[in-house]
């Protein structure tokens, strides 16, 4: 027999895997995890902002070993000035300055290249976030803050900010999203550090700012389970 302790949010994250996919025994549901099939991972999605950001920082990584490209041009530039006792060249000058060209040219291919593929990244994002409907998501998280009330019209929304760890391996990221909400009896319970989980509909911004380009991660809260606490259902629209 295998013991493990568990918290109360790692049970009730158990327990909802197992609803999700039919189980009622749980020993039955590690066992079919551990040796009937692979365990199912959750797949961190890379963004294109962030596929945008690494091209961009290769081009400028690129551009720092341009000062080592030029020496390395001059380098072989001096190549045919190299004589012999008689005077003459020990390299042929047109093959080291065509040498010299090809290398430099093939240089400035690569960063402007880079750049190109940046913008092209970019101007697919603006393209997308356009044309993006709304999709249905559910995150698992704790609250970076306490949860503040905003007045939209006639209306008191609740807003909070959620963080969500995801690990692969040994390497642990951490995703933000801002949530928002019809004030709810909830609220006092809504404290930095609370974990909960929130289903709702997920909309992904794309802001450029001072040259650089950011993502905010926004849902629309229909359903909201504090975690250790019951639930919340049946939000009103």
């Amino acid at each position: 027999m295998v013991c493990t302790r568990m918290t109360d949010a790692e049970m009730a994250t158990l327990r909802e895997m197992m609803l999700l996919e039919g189980y009622t025994s749980r020993s039955r549901f590690i066992r079919d995890h551990l040796f009937s099939r692979p365990v199912r991972r959750k797949i961190i999605a890379v963004t294109s902002a962030d596929v945008s950001r690494q091209v961009v920082q290769m081009a400028t990584d690129l551009r720092k070993i341009g000062i080592n490209v030029n020496q390395l041009t001059k380098r072989f530039n001096t190549l045919s000035k190299i004589q012999n006792k008689e005077g003459k060249p020990v390299v042929n000058t047109d093959s080291v300055t065509r040498i010299a060209s090809s290398f430099e040219s093939l240089f400035n291919q690569a960063v402007s290249g880079l750049e190109d593929l940046a913008s092209a990244i970019n101007n697919n994002i603006i393209t997308q976030n356009k044309s993006q409907s709304m999709q249905t998501i559910t995150i698992t998280g704790n609250l970076c803050a306490d949860a503040e009330v905003r007045q939209s019209g006639d209306i008191e929304m609740m807003s909070f900010k959620v963080a969500v760890n995801e690990r692969s391996g040994e390497e642990e990221t951490k995703t933000f999203y801002s949530c928002s909400m019809r004030k709810t009896g909830v609220l006092q319970f809504l404290k930095k550090g609370r974990k909960v989980l929130a289903s709702g509909d997920f909309r992904q911004k794309v802001v450029e700012k001072e040259g650089k380009t950011y993502v905010n991660n926004d849902i629309r809260v229909s359903k909201l389970e504090l975690l250790n606490s019951g639930a919340v259902d049946d939000l009103p629209e």
